[in-house]
């Protein structure tokens, strides 16, 4: 009998390799017997068989190396190709976000050169449209404030001529519609009775008509703009309104720096408050108003929020709106109309103004001392 062999040792001298690797490339294990003979005798039999595991150890070195310089040459030619990339796709991402401080209506927006010319001249390109749209959008806001300009105009002379024409022609009406009823007591009945209820019929007809006019004036300009604070012309208007909308609470609440802000700045709010309120009572049926002014870094803002049915959000803006988003425009500002808190409609104005001069501050202090 020959006694089994033990498999054979691995070498020590090389990383061993893992056994799925051996068996996936390792050949077969091949054994030749040799009899050793002495005398016509068998004494022994030696046994030759192939070790394949040093050559394996071997392979699977030379693999891990390979592998190993495969990888790093994979990393190091990744890393340039980020630098090298990252260098040339950078002022790419610098246009992606000039564009998108385009398309936010920022024409302010400016690249700078990179020294390639493919992308200089696109660059180039860019600023040039931004240039273009920054003037085009000056040219817009000063057509927008001359119309705005021009329709103030139109009111301020239509208000006079309703004030200095209309207004006496209806009091010499009436003041001769008075003489007639005091007249009517020198003529005899019934034509005395009849003449005094004619009289007092157009005295009455007149007094509507008075009344029209007054509301027609202050829709045209308001008579104290530029003679009273922004503040007092706000409560007169909100005074006006509680009085047509009783059910309806209407709060107003101006934190201002100064009492006046000019008449372009004044009559704008004036007529975004006006509108705002009326929008309000005519859409919402809001059982609540609350209109707020404060100051801002850059100017004023003005909140209208009501807690009415609120508005579609993907609704165009009517004549009112449109009016009054060209008003603030033609100021530089910026109106925004939204869901409000309590589940509305929220107008939001934005207007810049100047900072107040040291004596409009010290007014409004002693103001707010008093």
């Amino acid at each position: 009998m020959t006694p089994a062999l033990a498999a054979p040792a691995r070498a020590q001298d090389t990383e061993a390799a893992p056994d799925w690797f051996y068996d996936l490339i390792a050949p077969e294990r091949e054994e030749r017997q040799i009899a050793l003979n002495a005398a016509a005798q068998k004494i022994a039999v030696i046994t030759v068989a192939s070790r394949a595991q040093d050559e394996v150890d071997e392979v699977w070195s030379d693999f891990v190396s390979l592998m190993s310089l495969g990888w790093g040459g994979s990393a190091a030619a990744i890393l340039v190709l980020w630098l090298v990339l990252g260098r040339v796709l950078r002022p790419l991402t610098h246009l992606t976000g000039a564009l998108r401080r385009l398309e936010e209506a920022d024409y302010a927006a400016r690249l700078t050169p990179v020294g390639t010319t493919e992308i200089d001249a696109v660059i180039q390109r860019f600023n040039s449209l931004a240039g273009a749209l920054a003037a085009a959008r000056g040219e817009n806001e000063r057509l927008a404030r001359r119309l705005v300009s021009i329709q103030d105009d139109e009111r301020r002379h239509l208000a006079m001529e309703l004030h200095d024409e209309v207004g006496p022609c209806l009091f010499g009406i009436k003041a001769n519609a008075d003489s007639l009823a005091n007249l009517a007591d020198e003529v005899p009945a019934p034509h005395g009775d009849r003449i005094r209820q004619r009289a007092d019929q157009i005295v009455t007809v007149i007094d509507d008509l008075q009344a029209v006019n007054r509301s027609i004036l202050k829709r045209l300009r308001p008579i104290a703009l530029g003679h009273v604070a922004l503040e007092d012309l706000l409560n007169d208007l909100v005074g006006t309104t509680r009085r047509i909308a009783p059910e309806v609470e209407i709060r107003l609440a101006v934190e201002a720096t100064r009492r006046r802000f000019g008449d372009d700045v004044d009559l704008t709010v004036y007529r975004c408050v006006q509108e705002g309120l009326a929008n309000a009572l005519r859409h919402g049926a809001p059982s609540r108003i609350e209109i707020r002014i404060a100051p801002t870094r850059e100017g004023i803002v003005l909140d209208i929020a009501d807690d009415g049915s609120g508005r579609d959000p993907a609704a165009s803006y009517g004549l009112g709106l449109t009016g009054m988003d060209e008003r603030v425009r033609a100021l530089g500002g910026t109106l925004a109309v939204a869901t409000g808190p309590a589940g509305g409609t929220r107008l939001t104005v934005r207007i810049p103004v100047s900072p107040p001069s040291e004596a409009e501050t010290a007014v409004l202090r002693r103001s707010a001392a008093e």
